[in-house]
């Protein structure tokens, strides 16, 4: 052996050493997996330092001419390298099973199969000074490899097989340049356990081993993308990759998670530096009850908890004593901020099964107005499945054509007739059954989905147009809803010209209905689509005026073709004055801007009477008739 031949070895000594000392030093939460990765590293350690020591000892003791001395140093040091070097693979194999989850799906006969390797071949390195089959040493203490040593790469190659099956069994979810970086560690290792045992005295195993810790390290282990810094914890990408382990291998947990409802009010009121102390200190204090749970904010004001210890009465004792520490507030930099809490538990897979649900659930602002805490279990969070299968739903029938589009007529006092009509989609059951419209339209809002439902509201509304000639059966125009979300769509006044001339149907056959919201809206985005819409040729009507905080300046803030006055606000003018006489003025009002009232939800005779002498222009409403199916609706204005 010449100094050359180690120094191979000594660079992979100094490697591992300044990688121990990041490794340790680093402010990531603790694992399990961190610490089997910091014993890897130790265990590496040693045996570059057996290797360089061996190296030294032998060069010494014949120096000083004593050879018994040397043979008794370098069996020592040989020894402990042999059983340093056979635990390099198990230890990379713990770290995988414990990395992808493995550990909570393997059978204790599993563990049996895969240790029995490594405790074989550490009972023959430690009786190899009876059998010398590893190794032995001549009379000048002169090194050489035994008819056994090639056992010592057999073992590496079975638990490189383990390794490469734990990744690709239990690590589906797992980031790809974490799986890469992992499985290359794996390759990169076993080259240079080839070339040593091919070349052995070119020493490179252990620098190759200890690059491929390094780069385990840098993408897998240093996850600074997953983990918040200033909290102490892992961040949002963190726990969708820990749950993404726990569904990939079928473990059923529990999750708490709690947000601080008032959050942003404190934002506005209170130092940067302090909510974020008090950040701090929550996860503190949530870690401080069970150290082995995993903690995590999904954002400022959301925590979570992945517990190792499902048992109700656990759950019960962290959850509870989450509630009484919140309801006591929190001092901070010597300030006292109290905190409206929403708290929910929910098990996995039991109540949700997928990632989206999961992520539905963490991260929904539940609140009730008025209360300092609230709290939600599993049972309490159905309706997020059944938004989730109302998703579902809205996307199957998009995809297959079957929404279907529902037509209620527009009655013209002055014409005496239906003059026009309200588009609305229909939602069906799996079963058949029709979903309520105030189920499932908040839902599509909510989502991208908006935007397929409204082109496909618009391209049924000009297909009746020309299947069922409706404008030469005096309807003038159908009213098609548009929510907020669509109107962020840039793209919306194109989409909408092309379905519309692709049927050959006038614009000014189509009236776009916006909420009092969007008329309020006074972003620049906003406004241009709006005005875009209005260059093409559509027109508009203000949506259920009389709900939430109307007010008149809206009604000047753009050109309505029509107001639709909400229901709401004649069930008010019926039962107060003050209301009866605004509603009664409003029609005034109205005209001056050569716009049209029409009032909706009229249902009895009564109301009829007492909107036709407030000189509203036209009624929509049960009395006259119900959304009808689009065939329907073309009967009943075709026999008018």
């Amino acid at each position: 052996m010449s100094i050359s031949s180690i120094s191979f070895d000594a660079a992979a000594l100094l490697c591992s050493l300044m990688l121990f000392f990041f490794a340790i030093t680093d402010r990531i939460q603790r694992r399990v997996e961190r610490s089997i990765f910091l014993l890897m590293l130790l265990n590496n350690i040693l045996a570059c330092l057996c290797n360089v020591l061996d190296f030294n000892f032998w060069r010494t003791a014949l120096y000083h001419g004593n050879a018994v001395q040397a043979n008794l140093s370098r069996e020592i040091c040989d020894m402990i390298f042999y059983a340093s070097q056979i635990s390099l693979a198990p230890l990379y194999v713990m770290y995988l099973v414990s990395l992808t989850g493995a550990q909570h799906v393997l059978k204790k006969r599993h563990h049996v199969m895969i240790m029995t390797p490594f405790f074989v071949m550490l009972a023959m390195i430690l009786t190899n000074p009876w059998h010398h089959g590893y190794f032995y040493l001549d009379a000048y203490a002169g090194y050489h490899r035994g008819p056994l040593v090639f056992l010592v790469y057999v073992e590496v190659f079975i638990y490189i097989l383990f390794g490469i099956f734990f990744v690709y069994r239990y690590g589906k979810n797992m980031q790809t340049k974490k799986k890469a970086a992992l499985l290359s560690s794996i390759v990169f290792a076993s080259v240079g356990s080839v070339i040593q045992y091919l070349v052995p005295w070119l020493m490179v195993e252990l620098l190759c081993i200890t690059l491929s810790y390094m780069a385990v390290f840098l993408f897998v282990e240093y996850a600074k993308s997953e983990y918040d810094v200033a909290c102490k914890c892992y961040n949002r990408y963190g726990f969708i990759e820990e749950v993404q382990k726990m569904l990939a291998i079928g473990l059923e947990y529990t999750i708490i998670s709690f947000r601080i409802i008032n959050f942003s009010e404190h934002e506005k009121v209170i130092e940067v530096e302090a909510l974020q102390k008090m950040s701090e200190e929550i996860v503190s204090f949530l870690r401080e009850q069970n150290p082995m749970n995993k903690i995590y904010t999904c954002d400022r004001a959301q925590f979570c908890i992945i517990l190792q210890d499902g048992r109700k009465e656990e759950v019960s004792r962290i959850r509870e004593t989450i509630l009484s520490r919140m309801k006591q507030g929190w001092e901070v930099c010597g300030q006292e901020i109290d905190l409206q809490v929403s708290l929910s538990t929910f098990v996995i897979p039991k109540d949700f099964s997928n990632l989206r649900d999961i992520m539905n659930a963490v991260t929904r602002r539940y609140n009730k107005k008025g209360h300092q805490v609230t709290v939600y279990e599993g049972k309490d969070l159905n309706f997020l499945v059944r938004e989730r299968y109302i998703e579902t739903l809205l996307d199957e029938a998009l995809d297959n054509g079957t929404f279907e589009v529902w037509f209620q007529p527009i009655y013209s006092f002055e014409k005496k007739r239906y003059v026009a009509a309200e588009a609305l989609a229909r939602l069906r059951d799996r079963d058949g059954s029709l979903i309520s419209p105030g189920e499932f339209i908040p839902i599509a809002e909510k989502s991208p989905v908006i935007l397929k439902l409204g082109r496909y509201v618009l391209e049924e509304t000009c297909r009746a147009f020309k299947e069922y000639r409706l404008l030469e059966k005096g309807i003038q125009y159908i009213e098609i809803n548009v929510a907020q979300r669509q109107l962020y769509h840039t793209g919306i006044g194109e989409e909408f010209k092309e379905i519309v001339e692709g049927y050959n149907v006038p614009f000014s056959c189509i009236n776009l209905e916006i909420t009092e919201t969007v008329a309020e809206d006074e972003s620049k985005r906003i406004k241009k689509v709006l005005e875009g819409l209005k260059e093409v040729g559509f027109s508009f009507s203000l949506d259920d005026f009389g709900t939430g905080y109307s007010n008149m300046s809206r009604l000047f803030n753009r050109e309505f073709r029509n107001i639709k006055l909400d229901r709401s606000l004649l069930l008010k003018a019926q039962k107060n004055q003050s209301a009866g006489r605004f509603l009664e003025a409003l029609p005034g009002i109205v005209h001056s801007m050569n716009a049209k009232i029409i009032q909706e939800g009229v249902e009895t005779e009564e109301q009829l009477e007492y909107v036709r002498r407030m000189e509203s222009d036209m009624i929509q409403g049960f009395y006259f008739s119900k959304p009808l199916p689009m065939k329907d609706f073309a009967d009943l204005v075709e026999e008018m």
